[in-house]
């Protein structure tokens, strides 16, 4: 049933002579209402209860007089007072509500995924657009007003089940001091790893990458900026010790070295199902987002990885650039947020103005980020890479921001050039900082 008027008029005569609350509705919102003037009337309520006046059929008469509405409805306010059940069970009216609600949005999105199918639109682009917006709908079936109790009963369950191995909260990068400092990627944030050109978010996210998927968590990278290889190509070169340049040279290699290759690609076939990659060019954020949306409800992925955000398609003619920058990094966020999913976006930092040091040696802050309002206010973590001259061996991490964890901290990982990642042991807190260090786990 897409329309339940029956169910609209019960609700609202309910709460019209205080038979219930609209905690007892679960607070529903205007356009879960079809008929148009139970919207007209529901919002009145809404706005009656929003001045803290007490709801009855007068002061929801009032609302809509003030509103120019009152001579349209005219008796309507006396019917639906006279609506109320006998028997009121408001909240089971409300559910009704709401499920026909859902059946006209579902209605709504199958007829365009129809008319894009007719459209001339290659069908699977539909079908990924599609499932996409079904994941996402079937997202917002809870009910949407929550209490703090609600949450807390929620949070409790996490407990128990991170304390019995059955839920991650963190997923962990593997690379031992980000883990210790940082917990791992956090589900449901939004998290940023930041550089100059050629300073290594390629070889820390490829590291991450490859960790998760060997351990057995599936996920996702979208490689807006270079070909599907990339990454395969760094572990080859890091698992057979044949420097990255010349695993493509035409010139056999030592049989030592072809037979590391060979064993290499044999082992990651155990687990190369778990690392999704999309190269194409060009996307804009919210084709990443429902393409991310699809990887994480069919495909299980529980990380998704962008690299990176200047190669995120934000062209347009009706908004000005920042406020499409703004969408896109929103897109993204709500992809984390309803999925409960960690989303790992790569950025570049923004050019330095007058200064004789190589950019990439300069400790970098959140001013350095490109269009740094929306993507700092969006990003739960921020971390910034830089090197250090008197530590060419490693690639330094400054965490900018870290809404539950501490701040303005910097760790270095050892970097393999040759391989062109990170490695997942060895790294440290830097001198002078308290906490992680190689022989004192768990002190930050």
């Amino acid at each position: 049933m897409l329309r339940n008027h029956e169910a609209e008029r019960a609700v609202i005569g309910c709460v019209l002579v205080g038979r219930a609350s609209l905690d007892d509705c679960g607070h529903l919102p205007v356009d879960e209402f079809d008929h148009p003037m139970h919207r007209d009337v529901w919002e009145a309520v809404l706005r009656v209860h929003a001045a803290r006046k007490p709801i009855d059929g007068l002061a929801v008469a009032e609302e809509l007089k003030a509103a120019g509405k009152l001579a349209a409805i005219g008796t309507g306010i006396m019917d639906l007072e006279e609506s109320c059940p006998i028997l009121a069970h408001a909240a089971s009216y409300a559910e009704l509500v709401r499920q026909a609600a859902m059946r006209r949005r579902l209605d709504a999105l199958l007829t365009e995924a129809a008319r894009s199918n007719r459209s001339g639109k290659a069908p699977a682009e539909v079908a990924l657009e599609a499932s996409a917006k079904l994941a996402q709908l079937s997202s917002a079936v809870r009910e949407r007003r929550r209490t703090f109790r609600d949450a807390m009963e929620v949070l409790l369950e996490r407990f128990h089940e991170v304390r019995s191995g059955g839920y991650e909260h963190y997923l962990p990068t593997g690379i031992d001091v980000w883990d210790e400092l940082l917990g791992g990627l956090e589900r449901g944030k939004l998290e940023i790893l930041c550089a100059y050109p050629s300073v290594g978010k390629g070889a820390v996210a490829g590291r991450i990458l490859l960790n998760l998927a060997q351990g057995g968590r599936k996920c996702s990278l979208f490689s807006l900026e270079d070909p599907e290889i990339w990454l395969p190509k760094r572990h080859l070169a890091a698992k057979s010790g044949v420097p990255v340049r010349r695993l493509m040279e035409a010139q056999r290699l030592p049989e030592h070295y072809e037979r590391n290759i060979e064993d290499v690609v044999m082992q990651s076939l155990e687990w190369g199902d778990n690392l999704l990659i999309d190269d194409r060019s060009g996307l804009t954020a919210d084709q990443i987002g429902v393409a991310a949306r699809q990887d994480v409800v069919q495909h299980g992925a529980q990380a998704i990885v962008v690299d990176n955000a200047s190669e995120i398609d934000v062209s347009g003619s009706d908004d000005r650039h920042d406020v499409r920058t703004a969408h896109a990094v929103r897109v993204l966020r709500n992809v984390a947020k309803d999925l409960n999913v960690p989303v790992l976006l790569l950025m570049h930092l923004k050019k330095l103005g007058n200064t004789t040091k190589e950019p990439r040696y300069i400790r970098p802050n959140t001013e350095l980020l490109k269009n740094s309002g929306a993507f700092a206010e969006a990003a739960r973590k921020i971390v910034a890479l830089w090197l250090d001259e008197d530590d060419r061996d490693s690639i330094i991490g400054t965490v900018l921001k870290q809404t539950e964890g501490e701040k303005d901290i910097d760790f270095a990982m050892p970097f393999r050039a040759s391989a062109g990642l990170v490695e997942s042991v060895g790294g440290r807190k830097r001198a002078g900082d308290t906490g992680y260090s190689q022989d004192n786990r768990g002190a930050a």
